[in-house]
């Protein structure tokens, strides 16, 4: 039975694996003016074929042409080509032909529209590919009936839906899957009611549709500012309303929808209004960026006021040397964090039960008398930052660490931070010691390996580096030239805010080569199972002019956030 229900299951994926076939007109209807207002959940890709044109033009798909991986890319169609084989046996066409199909609009859309259950929707161009997509179709068609898959037919408006009903085990109710073909575009649905409602809006002018939601014109005007843009996908959804509704879809979930609903104010989440993002690639500044937003209802409370990321971050201060390969930092605002849990927490106990609750836990005896509040959310602010490099020769990896670096943690308190550092080092039995520097106090640590990081306070920060140098240097103010001034962070320095929330910057070149190398060595063979000859991929010096500056940067906005990745496009 098990095996009979993943051949049903498989070939039914296939039926919507065989439609992501072309189309070219540019000016289609997306998908997005074809559902009704009331979609929770939407992902698309407008263009394939612009987006694989795209990605040829980006590094990436630059270092893959290279003839430096003429021999790997060999190997790895020799080991492809058995797969295909079969593929194209059960097909009855060549793979080939399917590769050939890839291009036009695919997009899914989960769906709830007023009065109805929650669905999803596939809608996939086809273009001038009827006739494939046709043989395809009857090949399916001649499975599932092998299969008892009942195949019928019904009309709406003028346009033929085809519907499958899938039986499942006794006690359950069958399984519908429909679909129809209209104007070079095949629709899959998860029931006959949703195509309808798409049919409905077919010609795109209905104003109840996603494309006219307030909430999604709001984040994808955020995600996708230039008008001119044309990003390679989108993607939105309305994650509390996807939850409920999914709940109050089963009748096994539906009481515990109907319960959740009563918290959610209490926890803040019914202020979690969507979450959405676009992704361009090959554009004049950028090799590709993403952005990401969350929008959510003002003033913050419950959940949602827990992430509160204050944008204070203005990029890698001086001791952060140019030779990092990476630098990272956030700022999360533990007092506010702390205080909304602490309000969750006592709306559902009573006044003042956050409060014991920590004074409880701060006298077990592993704390070492630290009082959770007063001793850590009172001292540390929660600005964090670092730098890291990889190590070229980490060697034994569960003996030593494989970074180099320097971490920094942003202290209100200094007096509180060194009897913070005093209290850990007496917990550690010896394994921490203390060590006078330059009129400060130094902890040594003990490593696997047998050196010593260190950690101590410096100012308003507490330092832990990987060596007691680094922590030493940073101490001293010699660490180099900053990374702040070279010239490849100020490559990306312009495309960032003034200030941020978090932030991180990446050198690829100087992070990947250890790791790269060990992959051409074989170092990895045993992990991946010896499927694939590394040693047929060219030296890193080959892939190194495609490795290109990237970062990321999260800030605030007035109703939510937005978090941006990018990497810069190679300039002439």
């Amino acid at each position: 039975m098990l095996l009979l229900e993943t051949r049903r299951t498989s070939l039914l994926a296939a039926l919507l694996c065989c439609v992501t076939l072309t189309a070219s007109a540019a000016d289609r209807i997306p998908l997005e003016r074809r559902v009704p207002n009331n979609t929770f959940g939407y992902f698309t890709c407008p263009d394939f074929q612009e987006m694989y044109r795209r990605s040829q033009d980006t590094a990436l798909g630059q270092m893959l042409h290279d003839e430096g991986f003429d021999d790997f890319k060999a190997e790895l169609l020799s080991k492809m080509d058995e797969g295909l084989k079969k593929a194209e046996t059960e097909l009855g066409m060549p793979v080939s032909d399917l590769g050939s199909l890839l291009s036009g609009e695919l997009s899914v859309a989960v769906v709830r529209p007023l009065g109805q259950s929650l669905g999803v929707i596939v809608a996939v161009d086809i273009g001038d590919h009827r006739d494939i997509f046709d043989q395809l179709v009857e090949k399916i068609d001649a499975e599932l009936k092998n299969e008892e898959v009942t195949r019928e037919e019904e009309s709406y408006d003028g346009t033929e839906i085809v519907v499958y009903t899938v039986p499942l085990p006794e006690g359950q109710r069958p399984m519908n899957v429909s679909y129809f073909v209209k104007d070079n575009t095949f629709v899959l649905g998860t029931s006959v009611a949703l195509l309808e409602t798409v049919i409905d809006r077919w010609d795109g002018q209905d104003d109840d549709c996603l494309a006219e939601n307030e909430l999604f014109q709001e984040v994808m005007s955020i995600a996708a500012p230039d008008q001119d843009a044309a990003p390679v996908a989108k993607w939105f959804f309305r994650p509390i309303e996807l939850v409920m509704a999914g709940l109050s879809s089963f009748p096994e979930t539906q009481l515990y929808a109907a319960g959740a609903t009563g918290f959610l104010p209490a926890l803040g989440l019914n202020k979690l209004k969507a979450m959405g993002g676009a992704a361009e690639m090959a554009t004049e500044k950028y090799d590709s960026i993403t952005r990401q937003v969350t929008i959510t209802e003002p003033p913050a409370s419950g959940l949602i006021k827990v992430f509160t990321f204050p944008d204070t971050i203005t990029g890698p201060p001086d001791w952060v040397p140019e030779t990092a390969g990476q630098y990272t930092a956030v700022h999360w605002d533990l007092q506010i964090a702390y205080r909304a849990i602490g309000t969750i927490y006592d709306t559902f106990q009573a006044p003042g039960a956050w409060d014991q609750l920590i004074d409880n836990v701060s006298q077990q005896p592993g704390l070492q008398g630290l009082h959770i509040k007063k001793d850590f959310i009172d001292v540390f602010s929660g600005a964090f930052q670092a730098y890291f490099n990889v190590s070229a020769n980490p060697g034994d990896v569960e003996n030593s660490v494989p970074f180099e670096g320097v971490v920094s943690f942003a202290v209100t308190d200094a007096e509180g931070a060194e009897r913070f550092l005093a209290a850990i080092a007496s917990a550690t039995q010896g394994k921490m010691e203390a060590q006078d520097f330059q009129g400060k106090k130094l902890y040594l640590i003990d490593k696997p390996d047998g050196t010593k990081a260190a950690v101590g306070l410096a100012g308003d920060r507490v330092l832990l580096g990987d060596t007691v140098e680094r922590v030493q240097n940073v101490i001293l103010g010699r660490t180099g030239a900053p990374l702040k001034d070279s010239g490849h962070y100020q490559q990306v320095r312009t495309h960032l805010p003034a200030t941020m929330s978090a932030t991180s910057w990446t050198d690829a070149s100087r992070q990947t080569p250890a790791a790269y190398e060990k992959l051409r060595n074989g170092e990895f063979d045993n992990a991946l199972e010896g499927q694939f000859d590394f040693s047929t991929l060219p030296p890193y010096d080959v892939i190194r002019k495609y490795m290109r500056p990237a970062a990321s940067y999260m800030i605030p906005l007035e109703r939510g956030s937005m978090t941006v990745n990018f990497t810069l496009r190679q300039q002439p």
